[in-house]
């Protein structure tokens, strides 16, 4: 894999063996030239960093904003979601106790016609019994105790029928009153749940909205503040080349001028001679320019 050379060690490079026949005059006009390209580009890459602070900024103030938002979301989620669980458990025991007394009031009609039952047999048995005769009974007994113990059973057993008969459908229409009673306020309850279940599905959909739009931004934020770094990065090493080239300058410029300072001075009538990097040098010494009266 090729390996990027680094901009000091390739400006370093070109430095250390200059082109035959290129004086420090050209060398040193290539080296201003490239650092004023440099600077361009310096320039560029500051104001693009200002750019990214500036939409890293603007992102992060979008990000707080939504944060409260969120906050102030999730206070009003957490209170519905507790009322909604609440009536929840409230409308599962209702259901349960409605099954519950469904169950029980068939059983009490069940037991209610098995009631009636029992009595209309008992009822057709006595009349049977009351055909034979009185007088059949009582020469049936053997003793008048035995005759008053036969009737008296058969009226208590024929009451008894009618007692567990009343009680049974007392029973039946009490369970009967409780159902209906329950199914009034499951109805109730279930139409609250469903009111609050919808108001929370609406306030849970604002807080996912709002925390999608908040992850988003966050993602926007990293990546521009990968693209700052990777701006500051090439920054840095820009200015360390542009340090490097006004060294570099500085130093050509060091010996432009010593070479002017060892060269002999002309006469005033020498014209002054271009030096080998192409550039014309003043004479040393005071010049004077004529003036239009000299002529």
């Amino acid at each position: 894999m090729t390996r990027r050379v680094p901009p000091l060690l390739l400006l370093a490079l070109v430095l250390a063996s200059p082109a035959s026949g290129t004086g420090p005059g050209e060398r040193k006009q290539q080296v201003d030239q490239r650092l004023s390209r440099l600077h361009d580009k310096i320039a560029a890459a500051r104001a693009r960093e200002d750019e990214l602070r500036a939409q890293i900024g603007a992102v992060s103030t979008k990000m707080r904003s939504l944060e409260r938002q969120v906050v102030d979301v999730s206070a009003r989620l957490a209170p519905l979601e507790q009322d909604l669980a609440l009536h929840q458990r409230q409308l599962d025991k209702l259901n349960d106790l409605f099954r519950l007394q469904t169950h029980r009031l068939r059983l009490l009609r069940r037991q209610h016609r098995l009631s009636l039952g029992r009595l209309a047999l008992r009822v057709v048995s006595i009349y049977e019994r009351a055909d034979i005769g009185t007088l059949d009974i009582v020469f049936a007994a053997a003793t008048f105790s035995e005759m008053l113990e036969q009737v008296d059973l058969a009226d208590r057993v024929r009451a008894q029928d009618e007692g567990i008969t009343v009680a049974v459908g007392k029973a039946r229409d009490g369970v009967r009153v409780l159902r209906a009673h329950t199914r009034v306020t499951r109805s109730r309850v279930a139409a609250v749940t469903r009111t609050i279940e919808v108001r929370t599905d609406e306030v849970r959909a604002l807080r996912d909205t709002l925390v999608s739009r908040e992850d988003a931004l966050s993602s926007t934020r990293a990546e521009k503040r990968h693209a700052a770094s990777r701006v500051q990065e090439t920054l840095k090493e820009m200015l360390a080349e542009s340090e490097s080239l006004q060294e570099t300058s500085a130093d050509l410029a060091a010996k432009l001028n010593a070479a002017q300072s060892s060269s002999p001075t002309p006469s005033p009538s020498t014209p002054s001679r271009p030096l080998s990097s192409g550039l014309i040098w003043p004479a040393s010494g005071p010049s004077s320019v004529p003036s239009a009266t000299a002529a």
